[in-house]
């Protein structure tokens, strides 16, 4: 049966699924229900439909979509499916409304993390999380979320037109303690600016870098830095070995998964500093390593990227392949021009 058919075959009445979170995931769980404007899954992990979307497309009996290979309309997302462990996909989804599954057990974090609410992102699922749920429980996610939204709208309305005439006779009132207020402003957008800085560094930066001092700390221990200096040195520490580098992290296949978060390219730098701090390697690779390390960066988002621009699905297609199979190819440029660069600057 095509996608076209099985969304005209659309039982209205069908039970709904619920989305337990997974095995150190985040959130309460979501009920998806297909209707008749969102029919679609989003598969959105790389390496072919994930199981679970597979799952979910299953028991609503609805089509399944590779968001890889070709474009979903926001409009037409029951959920999207995705295994981002940095802060992109997964807050940009939750930012528009879209119920939001992760397979890999994340919680909020980075500059999205306030769109990321119980009520629209769910992680840490398995297939063994997705299970039919009882019809009486069902709710119809647009009209509950429309329905206040349009309310507020409405009484806003109607509270701008009966102060109209007293906003005109404090005009200069506001005239005089607009300086009050722009510095009174100016220091609440500091403040936040501040807090969200440090909240970032606390859920993003510092596990990461107390993850990358546990992995050299237990090199440490068990008296096998030699092997972990020589695997730096020469992977990381020779143009022949970042060239290699470069070429393996930018193959269309590998890129998808090694992309997510960044995280690849933040702990292999992390080596290298480290490799560098002990006068072990020269300062010098540091600047083509961080091309070599970073061409896998973004491949992940992508496809969400590309539906944002509302690009067309032929466009989305020849983008994800253009983008992917430019990579592979930039990338040796990019370390031999970082390189050279480096070598006339006289590091």
């Amino acid at each position: 049966m095509g996608a076209e058919e099985m969304i005209k075959s659309i039982d209205q009445n069908a039970a709904e699924v619920f989305v337990s979170r997974g095995s150190g995931g985040w959130g309460k769980g979501l009920y998806l229900r297909c209707t008749s404007k969102r029919n679609k899954v989003a598969s959105l992990t790389g390496g072919g439909i994930h199981p679970v979307a597979k799952k979910i497309a299953e028991l609503l009996n609805c089509p399944v979509v590779n968001a890889f290979e070709e474009k979903v309309e926001l409009e037409e997302m029951i959920c999207v499916v995705l295994d981002c462990g940095g802060t992109a996909r997964m807050g940009v989804y939750p930012m528009k409304n879209i119920l939001t599954i992760n397979v890999k057990p994340a919680s909020p974090s980075g500059s999205l993390a306030k769109h990321i609410t119980e009520k629209v992102f769910v992680s840490g699922v398995t297939v063994g999380d997705v299970k039919p749920s009882d019809a009486s429980v069902s709710m119809d996610h647009d009209e509950k979320e429309n329905e206040p939204i349009s309310i507020h709208s409405e009484q806003k309305l109607s509270s701008i037109s009966s102060e109209g005439s007293e906003r005109k006779e404090k005009s200069l009132t506001k005239l005089l303690t607009f300086p009050a207020y722009l510095l009174s402003y100016s220091m609440g957008f500091l403040y936040q600016a501040g807090k969200e800085a440090v909240n970032s560094f606390l859920t993003h930066v510092l596990p990461l870098m107390l993850g990358v001092s546990v992995l050299i700390g237990s090199f440490s221990f068990f008296n096998l830095e030699k092997i972990l200096s020589g695997i730096v040195h020469y992977s990381m520490g020779t143009l022949p070995g970042l060239l290699i580098m470069a070429v393996v992290f930018s193959i269309p296949i590998f890129s998808n998964y090694l992309g997510a978060g960044a995280t690849l390219g933040q702990v292999l730098i992390v080596l290298l500093g480290y490799e560098i701090a002990q006068g072990n390697i020269d300062f010098i690779w540091l600047f083509p390593a961080l091309f070599a390390t970073n061409v896998q960066v973004g491949c992940d988002f992508l496809p969400t990227a590309l539906s944002m621009s509302d690009c067309e699905e032929k466009t989305v297609r020849a983008g994800l392949k253009a983008v992917a199979y430019s990579r592979l190819i930039t990338s040796i440029v990019c370390v031999l021009v970082a390189y050279f660069g480096a070598k006339l600057a006289g590091f």
